[in-house]
């Protein structure tokens, strides 16, 4: 049976979908011992589950409970039969029932224990780093939470969601969490709370600029909401970054992979549906987690195993291959639109992008964007008002060779100077080539020999900024390898 204080924790998690922080915990934990039990604890969690059942429904709430404590998504009937037998049982308020399912030994309950195996060790990691009375406050209450709900059943969930928590651990100050944009890694960008979900930021929103090294500091109290991140300088490229990214609220990483699991949460599925989801549509390592994950710190560290280098090498290419697509295809629709909002067009894009991940990754298959057919359907889902209907062959042809040309890169320096091309120049030239109406010009400059030419002779910029960390290994500029 748990220790009191991994019970409370289980407690919270079941009713919140969250960890107790600090303060909470602590709180009930003089509780507990003040009233020689979980009597005030149980009356609060009945209270508030009572209030959402009125509100919401018995199903409802019984459907809440499964998905933020057991990872579950589970229909309404069975939501019902699962609170009637309960009850029949002798269960009869939902304290009791959360307190069944804390005490419960099984499989049912696996991900509920991870979860909460997962929140005291982020515990003991912020007592060993001195930053305990750090945990506080809505933005890094909603940072620990992502990472709780993105846990799961088995063993190396567990264990990634614990490496995650340690990061996070070592990210938080006095004031807030540093936070980083990476893969590509931008300077000067523009990150923002999208509370009210209208991808601009908007008056009373939370936004903040990047430093010029892709560093932003999210304080403990920033307004909650997916964080969308626009404008800037590529690193790599030297050039404007003309594409989107977003993220969970108050993720302290944000990447073309937290773009897609943003983009899934926004099609109504759990965080452990969406990262589970990417993760096997672009078959990266099982011990990746989407939310944090910066694979060019691998590749550019000395003390990384080969094992983790080449999960790196396969996920970058990933990465580099959702970049291209949605920018390419964003950028060259917004031309098309005669307008400025090519962020918001790649938004778009990266919506299209996300429907085939889920069709491809809930089943356990990866997408193939080398695919001139996928590419096509990406580019007709996305191109919303039909923009580039009738270029939308050629366009194909472009972003199909960029990926091509990152797909077969043979090591790290090629794979640079593949990105350096396919994110910069590639980019630039489909502006002028919508605005000119030279797309059959551009086609013949950017793929097959000519594309390879281009990418011979390309200079990278530096693959991360210096003043991210890598261990065991002096920045270079040039080459990831």
């Amino acid at each position: 049976m748990a220790d009191t204080l991994t019970t409370l924790q289980q407690l919270y998690i079941l009713t919140h979908g969250k960890m107790a922080n600090t303060t909470v915990l602590a709180s009930q934990e003089a509780s507990f011992n003040a009233n020689g039990g979980y009597g005030a604890i149980d009356g609060t969690i009945t209270s508030i589950l009572n209030d959402y059942e009125a509100a919401n429904g018995t199903a409802a709430t019984a459907q809440l409970i499964a998905r933020q404590g057991l990872g579950l998504e589970i229909t309404a009937t069975q939501a019902i039969n699962a609170v009637n037998g309960l009850k029949a049982a002798g269960l009869n308020t939902w304290a009791k029932m959360l307190h069944h399912l804390a005490d419960e030994q099984g499989a049912l309950t696996t991900t509920l224990d991870n979860r909460a195996e997962a929140a005291m060790h982020f515990r003991a990691q912020l007592a060993a780093k001195g930053n305990t009375g750090f945990f506080s406050g809505t933005s890094i209450d909603a940072a620990a939470s992502n990472v709780i709900q993105s846990i799961g059943s088995s063993a190396q969930s567990l264990e990634t969601g614990k490496q995650s928590m340690t990061d996070l651990a070592g990210r938080l100050s006095s004031s807030g969490i540093r936070g980083q944009i990476a893969d590509g890694y931008y300077a000067s960008s523009i990150v923002h709370a999208d509370a009210n979900e209208n991808f601009w930021e908007s008056p009373g929103e939370w936004g903040a600029l990047a430093n010029d090294y892709g560093t932003v500091i999210i304080p403990a109290n920033a307004d909650t909401g997916r964080y969308i991140l626009t404008g800037g300088v590529d690193f790599l490229t030297k050039l404007p970054f003309r594409g989107v990214m977003a993220a969970p609220a108050s993720s302290p990483v944000v990447t073309p992979l937290t773009t897609l699991v943003q983009n899934l949460l926004d099609k109504g599925q759990s965080i452990l549906q969406a990262t589970t989801t990417v993760k096997a549509a672009l078959g990266l390592a099982a011990n990746v987690d989407v939310l944090t994950y910066e694979p060019r710190k691998v590749l550019m560290s000395s003390t990384a195993s080969a094992e983790a280098k080449a999960a790196a090498f396969t996920a970058e290419k990933a990465i580099l291959q959702v970049s291209n697509t949605a920018t390419q295809i964003g950028v060259a629709i917004d031309a098309a639109a005669n307008n400025d909002s090519s962020s918001n067009r790649a938004f778009e894009v990266y919506e299209a992008m996300a429907t085939v991940v889920n069709e491809r990754g809930s089943a356990g298959l990866k997408i193939d964007l080398t695919d001139a057919a996928v590419i096509a359907r990406i580019i007709a889902t996305g191109d919303l008002n039909g923009l580039v209907t009738a270029s939308a062959s050629r366009l194909t042809l472009i972003v199909d060779a960029s990926n091509t040309a990152i797909a077969t890169a043979s090591g790290g320096a090629a794979l640079a100077k593949a990105a350096t091309v396919t994110q910069g120049a590639v980019v630039e030239a489909l502006i002028g080539a919508m605005d000119n109406n030279t797309l059959d010009a551009m086609v013949t400059a950017y793929t097959g020999a000519s594309l390879d030419a281009k990418i011979a002779v390309a200079v990278p910029g530096q693959i991360i900024p210096p003043e991210v960390t890598v261990v065991g290994s002096a920045i270079e500029s040039g080459s990831v390898g």
